[in-house]
């Protein structure tokens, strides 16, 4: 009976962690970017990858989208870049 217990209760948070993890993967975050082809151009909206952060790791977090280069921004001003990973 105890292990019943124990087991349906890892179940029911194994499903938990699911859905949040499905969830989380599916949100998507519109952030300012620029680009080489742009410029200095702050630009909006891109979608940000899901290995950016906040947090300065010293790399910032940029993309190659064809023949450009996309470096993505926190706020509005396209002054605080996002760092990778």
């Amino acid at each position: 009976m105890k292990k019943k217990v124990i087991l349906t209760a890892c179940t029911l948070a194994l499903v938990a962690i699911g859905a949040f993890v499905t969830k989380a993967n599916a949100r998507r975050i519109n952030v300012r970017y620029t680009d080489t082809a742009s410029g200095s151009q702050c630009l909006f909206p891109q979608s940000l990858p899901a290995d950016c952060s906040t947090e300065n790791t010293g790399t910032i977090c940029s993309s190659i989208i064809g023949s450009r280069t996309v470096t993505y921004y926190q706020g509005t001003t396209c002054v605080t870049p996002f760092y990778r990973l």
